[in-house]
C-alpha cells in the first residue's frame, strides 16, 4: 500500500541539532523511531531551527542517511513579542528574534529567503500562547497576509497555528491552506465557519492525541480534558461531514510519544471510518500538496514495517483501532 504522510511533525530537539555533521546511524535511528516504524514515508516539518531541515534533506537525498522524504516550512513565524510560552527556555533554535516577525516587510523578506532556500511553505502562528493575563497573542492580520501572499505567489502552502477563534479569523484572512491544529478552546465550530473552511479549501490536521496529552499534563480535571478534546473531535466531524479535508499528523518532535495508535483511535471516535482515515494518510495530502499524480517514493530500506491489515478479512476493517499493531519488520 502507499506510504503514509505525516502532515504535522517537527525536526526539533537534540537529535536535529547540527544535522549536517551528526552520525548517520543516530539520525536513522531517530527517524525510524518517530516515523519509519509507523509507515510514514513523507514528513512535513512545520517548525525547525535555521538550516537543519535543509541539511537533513540533502543527506537523505544523497543517500548518506536512510529516512523519509522531508518537506519543511523551516523557521516558523511568531507574532512580535509572541514566542509561545512552551518554546521559551528550551533552546530549540526558534526562540525570540529568530522567529518573531515585527512587521509586514520583515515577514515578506524572511518568507522569500526561506522559500528560496528550499522551504516548502510557511508556518504562521496566527494565535500564539504567551500566557499571563494576555493568554493568546494574535498575529497582525496585515503581517500574516503579507507572509501568506509570498508563499502563495510561489505555489507553496500556508500553514496556520490558530489556537483559538481569534487566531482562526486571522488565519482565514491570511489565506491559510492548512490549519496545523484544531482549535478546542473555541468550542465546536458553527456552521458558517465550517462552510467557509470548505469553500476556501482549508484542510485540518487535528492532532487530537497531542491535545489530550498536553491538557492532561496541566493536571486539570478529567471532565475538562474530555470537553476540550471533544470540541476538537466535533470540529473534525463537522468539517468531514461538510466535505472538508482532514489530514493526519502527530506533532512528533514536539511531543515525545511517537505511537500513532491514540491519534487513530481519537479520529475513529470522531466519526471517521477507515477509508477516511486512510485518505488522510495518503490521497488527501497528495492532493493538498500538489502530488496527486505522483508515484509514491521511499528511501531504500525505509519500509520499516509490514502492516497486518492485509492479512485480515475485509470485515475486520470495522474494528481497526483495536488491532492495527504492526507485524514483523519487513526485510
Amino acid at each position: 500500500m502507499a506510504g503514509f504522510w505525516n502532515s504535522h511533525a517537527h525536526l526539533l530537539g537534540p537529535a536535529y541539532r547540527n544535522v549536517g555533521k551528526a552520525p548517520a546511524a543516530k539520525l536513522e535511528s531517530t527517524l525510524r523511531e518517530q516515523y519509519g516504524q509507523w509507515g510514514f514515508t513523507t514528513v512535513y516539518d512545520l517548525a525547525s531551527a535555521p538550516g537543519e531541515a535543509q541539511a537533513l534533506v540533502r543527506r537523505i537525498e544523497a543517500g548518506e542517511v536512510t529516512g523519509p522524504r522531508v518537506l519543511s516550512t523551516g523557521v516558523p513565524f511568531f507574532p512580535a513579542g509572541g514566542t509561545p510560552i512552551y518554546v521559551r527556555g528550551h533552546d530549540l533554535g526558534i526562540e525570540g528574534d529568530v522567529a518573531e516577525v515585527v512587521d509586514a516587510e520583515a515577514g515578506r523578506n524572511r518568507a522569500g529567503e526561506q522559500l528560496a532556500q528550499g522551504a516548502r511553505g510557511v508556518k504562521l502562528f496566527t494565535g500564539s500562547i504567551v500566557g499571563g493575563s494576555e493568554g493568546v497573542r494574535l498575529m497582525d492580520a496585515a503581517v500574516a497576509s503579507a507572509i501568506g501572499k509570498v508563499a502563495r505567489d510561489r505555489g507553496q502552502p500556508v500553514f496556520a497555528h490558530a489556537t483559538d477563534a481569534g487566531g482562526l479569523v486571522v488565519a482565514l484572512q491570511a489565506g491559510a491552506d492548512v490549519l496545523a491544529h484544531a482549535t478546542p478552546a473555541s468550542g465546536p465550530w458553527d456552521a458558517a465557519t465550517v462552510q467557509r473552511l470548505v469553500a476556501e479549501g482549508v484542510a485540518l490536521v487535528p492532532t487530537l492525541a497531542m491535545f489530550e496529552l498536553e491538557i492532561r499534563r496541566e493536571q486539570v480535571p478529567e471532565p475538562v480534558v474530555q470537553r476540550l478534546v471533544g470540541n476538537a473531535q466535533a470540529q473534525v466531524a463537522a468539517l468531514q461531514a461538510a466535505g472538508g479535508q482532514v489530514l493526519f499528523g502527530t506533532d512528533a518532535g514536539y511531543i515525545e510519544d511517537f505511537d500513532t495508535t491514540r491519534e487513530l483511535q481519537l479520529l475513529a471516535a470522531a466519526g471517521l471510518d477507515w477509508r477516511q482515515v486512510l485518505a488522510s494518510l495518503t490521497t488527501a495530502p497528495a492532493r493538498m500538496f500538489g502530488e496527486a499524480d505522483a508515484r509514491g517514493r521511499i528511501a531504500p530500506g525505509f519500509a520499516a514495517t509490514w502492516w497486518c491489515w492485509g492479512r485480515t478479512r475485509s470485515r475486520a476493517w470495522r474494528r481497526w483501532p483495536t488491532w492495527h499493531t504492526p507485524c514483523a519488520p519487513a526485510s
